[in-house]
């Protein structure tokens, strides 16, 4: 029973010895982190590491140097920015005063926290001394001011936007209607429902939303062995512009159906679609403002044969009863198979037939696999073929596999550029 109870105090003693060791260590890291932080000019984040220090030993010496030389100098810091931003928000400039009367508020939270901290500090006495005390302001007042004078700036700015998108909108076509809708935006992210801007913004949308039909693009490379290729990457397009909320604000996309059923009305074939001509004519019928259009120039896939080079390894082993050396023969092997896609789109608008926008594109894809065998000793493989020996011989994808995840990325690819313009 006595050596039992001995165990058990012997386990107690040794998990208080390594928990005070672990605080020791993340006091003393914690200062650390705070001298450093503090000769970056970081003083902010310095006046919060001593303390967090001083929270688990309130008698560390050189947490408390650290914190009396960070402290006063972030309070002063804090204090001269907000007195020039002060300055600069007198009178009222756009949404740039908005940001500086925010910096305001953010910079008042610092040193709210800050004194919030030092209230919540144990007793700091270092272990030869007298206590030592911090001075803790109150910005309480100022904080409130503060905040009074942001909603303030936030309806000056909310009615500066609001204005211009009446102003806007009193320029009734798709750009200006467009522009009037994010001016009414802009007012409700200063003021949540401000007057009946939300009201307005939607009919601003409405007539700023451009009407857009994808045409399947054309697949002009000789190779139709893929499948519809131009319709998969047509579809991609769509699809992810469909996922894409701040691009489908001002865009209305045609569907296929829609499409389709103009084709059949019109007697047009796929072919007499894809013409840029009768493409702008079925645009007319269906009352886009824009077409996309694209073609499929060259599609390339291959795959490489298998190659293969062989070496030999050594190494030297050292041991007590004498070096000696060790050998591997090493056979390398590569295989790899490749795929691409080249192109090119144009943005069309119906009523004047002419290019808005338009380029090229290309996409590659390719495979690579590379593994080896060995014989002999297998501690004269080097690193590198010891990595290559334990590589598995992996099988590209399929001739058809390769061109589809070509056109896949290729339609990923595109709709962020197409995504760029109509936003």
């Amino acid at each position: 029973m006595k050596s039992f109870t001995q165990k058990i105090n012997l386990i107690i003693i040794v998990t208080i010895l390594f928990s005070v060791s672990v605080t020791y260590a993340q006091h003393r890291q914690l200062t650390r982190d705070s001298e450093k932080a503090y000769e970056s000019q970081k003083f902010d984040d310095a006046v919060f590491l001593a303390i967090n220090a001083l929270m688990q030993d309130p008698s560390f010496g050189r947490a408390i140097e650290a914190l009396q030389l960070a402290l006063p100098t972030a309070i002063r810091t804090n204090e001269s920015k907000i007195a020039q931003l002060k300055e600069s928000t007198a009178s009222f400039s756009g949404d740039y005063t908005v940001d500086q009367c925010q910096e305001i508020i953010n910079r008042y939270n610092t040193l709210i926290k800050i004194s919030d901290n030092l209230l919540n500090l144990p007793v700091v006495k270092p272990k030869k001394g007298d206590p030592v005390t911090f001075e803790i302001k109150n910005y309480n007042t100022e904080f409130s001011e503060a905040k009074n004078e942001l909603i303030k700036n936030k309806e000056l700015a909310a009615e500066q936007h609001y204005q211009s998108g009446l102003n806007l909108s009193k320029l009734v076509d798709i750009e200006n209607s467009k522009s009037a809708a994010k001016e009414f935006a802009k007012a409700m992210s200063f003021v949540p429902n401000y007057k009946d801007a939300s009201y307005l913004y939607e009919q601003a949308r409405k007539l700023g939303t451009k009407r857009v039909a994808i045409i399947p693009f054309e697949n002009k490379s000789g190779k139709n062995q893929y499948g519809a290729i131009g319709e998969m990457i047509t579809d991609q397009i769509i699809t992810n512009l469909l996922k894409n909320p701040s691009a489908m604000e001002f865009t209305e996309i045609i569907s296929r159906d829609q499409l389709q059923q103009v084709i059949e009305e019109q007697k047009l074939g796929l072919s007499g679609l894809i013409s840029e001509n009768s493409a702008i004519e079925v645009g007319k019928i269906l009352g886009v403002n824009e077409l996309i259009i694209g073609q499929i120039t060259q599609i390339s896939s291959s795959q490489t044969p298998t190659t293969n080079k062989s070496y030999k390894n050594e190494n030297t082993i050292y041991a007590k009863e004498g070096n000696y050396k060790v050998y591997a023969n090493v056979t390398e092997y590569k295989k790899g198979a490749s795929a691409s896609i080249n192109g090119s789109y144009k943005i069309i608008d119906v009523q004047t037939a002419k290019m808005v926008t338009g380029d090229s594109f290309k996409k590659d894809y390719s495979f690579v696999s590379q593994w080896a065998t060995f014989s002999g000793d297998e501690k004269a493989l080097s690193n590198e073929s010891r990595h290559l020996c334990s590589q598995l011989e992996q099988n590209p994808p399929s001739d058809e596999d390769r061109v589809n995840i070509v056109s896949s990325a290729l339609g990923n690819s595109l709709v962020q550029t197409i995504i760029m313009y109509v936003k």
